[in-house]
């Protein structure tokens, strides 16, 4: 998608309940990229989904992670937070988001900050 930001994901950031497959090697990489599956089984409905618009790097820059094509996936989320039409720049944008994720902030030995969720409220 040219113009746009990408997304490169970890592995290990993938849900459990997805089913990431490695297929064929990208031609002139070395075997370090490969084309790659992503399916996701509705657990409610029961329908399976799947895109294979994935590459999956191994290479020094890029260790163990996933390129999902932003409009081939039904929805993204930053944090808690829907994303429509394409992802942020992170070099020309800075956002504060509400997340469930635990925030712990340090310097050095001393800790200044801890909570069990971030929120943005005032």
């Amino acid at each position: 998608m040219a113009g746009t930001s990408e997304f490169y994901v970890p592995i290990s950031a993938i849900t459990p309940s997805a089913n990431l497959t490695k297929n064929g090697s990208v031609s002139g990489t070395g075997d370090k990229v490969h084309f790659g599956t992503l399916s996701v089984t509705n657990k409610t409905t029961g329908t399976k989904k799947s895109t294979e618009r994935v590459l999956i790097f191994n290479t020094k820059e890029l260790k163990d992670l996933v390129k999902v094509e932003f409009p081939a996936l039904d929805q993204w989320f930053e944090e808690d937070v829907p994303i429509y039409q394409h992802p942020k720049d992170p070099y020309k944008r800075i956002d504060i988001l509400n997340s469930t994720r635990s925030v712990k902030v340090e310097l050095v030995s001393d800790q200044p900050a801890m909570g069990a969720t971030a929120s943005c409220d005032s």
